[in-house]
């Protein structure tokens, strides 16, 4: 019923804040100027909807007080008035999208009845992400120099961390401090025929045939094969092959292997183990050209804990998740508009845009 998951910790208190904080993110979506967002920041629903989010997703980081909860809780506060913004942001990812977006993008565009299969990527500077921020924010309206001034110290204190708190504050200041530029690629791309998709890490961009400089990253997928993300992606025989990508799959095994070598009991470790799997399936169910690679992954994650675990406690193989027999997801997710002016928006719905990494 409530954010958090047990209803028995749940105060109706926080459910009415959140709802709340709901209501204000919808209106910020619609509205293209924002001369005040601190007023928001001070609102104590702001402020228990922040730490609500900080003790559902840092539950250790809370327990042990640990320095960075503050940072968190503050980042949460201006994430709240950031996401929504960041749908007026012409093919930025947003929170609501999820990999079935990424997929069903890939597929409709490089389909022969578009011929899109030339792809750029071009990689941010996060190393400028503070010399160009005013500029930024006025591209969103943000014309309120103390939020802004707020979102620089939270850069600089957080956003070059490769830690769960440097990836949140990445997810959420990138629609701020790259909007400007991605605007750019993205009505130059307009203008040649071509799709922008980006995030905060990189921009993507499909085309015909190559429409930027050489110095950029471009990709004939009837060539050679392109990362996005845990995906390999190429075209063969027009048609396009999604994969998961061998960096993907080989971190996956060390984190097997690694949790095996702990000193965890047999329980933990296959709970472990099955987070792990189903990390892998959330990537492979909508991209039936995966299905060999999980089968061979559930034979050699079977393999390795055979002898080790299942053997001495049998009856864990009902926990462990059957990543073979798990089902695919064919729905066709189109990009669509913003999340938040969804009517079936739930609180567990919104409760997902928030995790530290996407």
């Amino acid at each position: 019923m409530g954010i958090i998951k047990d209803s028995k910790q749940a105060s109706q208190t926080t459910n009415q804040s959140i709802y709340k904080v709901i209501q204000t993110q919808r209106s910020l979506a619609i509205s293209h100027h924002h001369p005040d967002l601190m007023k928001y920041l001070e609102r104590p629903t702001w402020r228990l909807a922040a730490q609500a989010l900080t003790e559902h997703f840092w539950p250790r980081t809370v327990q042990n007080d640990l320095y960075i909860r503050e940072s968190i809780e503050r980042l949460y506060q201006v994430g709240l008035a950031l996401i929504p913004l960041s749908g007026q942001c012409p093919g930025f990812w947003m929170p609501w999208r999820h990999n079935g977006h990424l997929a069903c993008w890939l597929k409709q565009y490089t389909h022969k009845q578009y011929g899109k299969r030339t792809l750029m990527i071009k990689k941010w500077d996060w190393g400028e992400a503070q010399s160009r921020l005013v500029e930024n924010a006025a591209a969103l309206g943000i014309v309120d120099q103390a939020f802004i001034e707020m979102c620089s110290d939270l850069i600089a204190g957080n956003a070059f961390s490769e830690s769960a708190r440097g990836h949140l504050a990445r997810k959420i200041f990138g629609p701020l401090v790259f909007n400007a530029e991605a605007r750019s690629i993205y009505r130059y791309a307009r203008e040649n025929q071509a799709i922008t998709w980006w995030d905060e890490q990189n921009v993507f961009v499909l085309s015909k045939a190559r429409i930027f400089h050489k110095k950029e990253t471009c990709i004939d997928l009837a060539v050679r094969e392109a990362t996005i993300w845990n995906y390999s992606v190429k075209v063969k025989n027009n048609s396009l092959i999604i994969l998961l990508s061998n960096v993907f799959l080989k971190q996956i095994k060390a984190d097997i292997t690694s949790i095996l070598l702990s000193s965890a009991s047999p329980q933990r470790k296959i709970h472990a183990i099955s987070s792990r799997l189903e990390t892998v399936h959330r990537w492979a169910k909508h991209c039936p050209n995966a299905g060999p690679q999980q089968k061979a992954l559930g034979v050699w994650v079977q393999q390795k804990i055979g002898t080790k675990l299942l053997a001495a406690n049998p009856k864990l193989v009902q926990c462990l998740f059957d990543i073979a027999g798990a089902s695919w997801d064919p729905k066709f997710y189109p990009r669509g508009s913003s999340g938040l002016l969804d009517n079936s928006l739930t609180l567990e719905k919104w409760l997902k845009w928030w995790g530290p990494r996407r």
